[in-house]
């Protein structure tokens, strides 16, 4: 039997640990946790299966109480105890009984639903005092003594998502102000007249999911601080590293730029080596690792730390990507017309911000992405951004930006951009 408490584990491994009962005859599995977000695995393998609440039929009114918050869950936490959301009577939970909301689906997958409020342990008075101290926190959790996610979560054993998206469709529309295309030959034409041209890249490699690919930008950096995303694409997986390199390479001299900023985590160390084998000075990298926020500098240098290892940079994952949001929304930064690369777009939708507990007691925030989509382009965007910002010394002040939602000819005229 394979049993997974499975709420925070990455939906990605899954085959693999189920790899464990490849000998076994039954290959029973059992998937169990407190649910959390609503795209999280346990709300994945909820909405597969039979979907089943408990059910409780009350004495008085003859009204079937469902135990599910969409359902009668919320109206049946009362001070007396677990009650009748239409009449008020006091319920006995232990009269109910599991009824599928898909029957269908009874021989291929069951999922119970288990709120603590049908558990006598939680509902029963304490055998030795006689009170009933662990309902009256369910009750004091319901009216507000409990953050409403956590009471979600923990009480009523449901999903709840915290999380707020950090870029909506509308605001990538509106900052779609460039006047060409997404496309290789006009982002070109159109590199002249930038301050300097970076390349992000954020490498893929497929993925465990087959949703992660090699995102790679060139964004022009302007002398009032307006960044442009001329050009965006991603790699298929029949490239092997080599032909990736390769392809980088000459996209990097084709726009002129001036640094080639990237992944440095798990393959981007191949691809490197490549780079810098085919002539690549790596002065002229910006390698770079995400670590989880803190105190201190967004980004910050480490030298080598022995002969033959690289330099590299630690960078603050959610503080950046909040700033590269923000910039976005603000129009800080702008990209090509919106028809052109729509197919990528998904990926600037997929980043949520979400709030964690963790031990020391303090809630932290993370960015993570949506189930099921791929966020490669805003990495190799956020990389690309923030090595022009570190190589200057100097980040962008999002009151300070102008422009927000002006084409680049309206731009043009309010800060004309001097020709090399």
């Amino acid at each position: 039997m394979g049993v997974h408490n499975c709420q925070d584990l990455n939906i990605d491994f899954f085959d693999i640990i189920d790899e464990v009962l490849s000998a076994s005859p039954y290959k029973f599995r059992l998937y169990a946790g407190t649910p959390k977000t609503l795209d999280g695995p346990l709300e994945k393998y909820w909405d597969l299966s039979n979907q089943c609440e408990w059910c409780i039929r009350c004495e008085g009114c003859n009204h079937w109480n469902i135990c599910a918050a969409k359902q009668d869950l919320l109206k049946m936490i009362q001070k007396a105890g677990p009650s009748c959301s239409k009449c008020g009577k006091l319920l006995d939970p232990r009269t109910g009984l599991w009824v599928p909301g898909y029957p269908e689906r009874d021989t291929e997958f069951w999922g119970l639903h288990q709120p603590q409020v049908i558990f006598p342990m939680h509902y029963a008075p304490n055998p030795i005092t006689g009170d009933r101290e662990s309902w009256a926190e369910i009750y004091k959790a319901a009216n507000g003594g409990m953050e409403t996610y956590k009471f979600w979560n923990e009480k009523l054993g449901e999903s709840f998502d915290v999380r707020s998206v950090l870029l909506s469709r509308a605001d990538i529309k509106n900052a779609c102000v460039l006047v060409h295309e997404n496309d290789l030959n006009q982002a070109i034409k159109r590199k002249k007249g930038y301050v300097q041209t970076v390349m992000g890249v954020d490498w893929g490699g497929g993925g465990i999911s087959g949703i992660s690919l090699t995102g790679i930008s060139v964004l022009g950096f302007r002398h009032d601080g307006l960044v442009d995303v001329l050009f965006m694409d991603k790699l298929g997986e029949t490239l092997d590293p080599l032909q990736e390199a390769t392809l980088i390479m000459n996209l990097y001299r084709r726009f002129q730029c001036v640094i080639l900023a990237h992944d440095a985590g798990g393959s981007g160390g191949v691809r490197e080596t490549f780079l810098i084998q085919m002539g690549f000075n790596p002065n002229r990298l910006f390698p770079a690792s995400y670590i989880n926020t803190g105190p201190g500098k967004l980004v910050r240098y480490h030298p080598p730390e022995q002969t033959g290892s690289r330099h590299f940079y630690t960078v603050d994952k959610p503080r950046s990507l909040v700033l590269l949001c923000q910039l976005i929304k603000n129009g800080g930064v702008r990209f090509p017309k919106y028809d052109s690369w729509k197919r990528y777009s998904d990926d600037f939708l997929a980043l949520v911000e979400d709030k964690r507990h963790v031990s020391r007691g303090a809630d932290v925030y993370i960015i993570d992405r949506k189930r099921g989509m791929s966020d490669d382009l805003v990495h190799s965007v956020n990389f690309a951004a923030l090595a022009y910002w570190h190589s200057h010394g100097k980040y962008p002040d999002i009151p300070t930006i102008t422009g927000a939602r002006l084409t680049d000819e309206q731009l043009a005229r309010l800060h004309p951009v001097p020709k090399r």
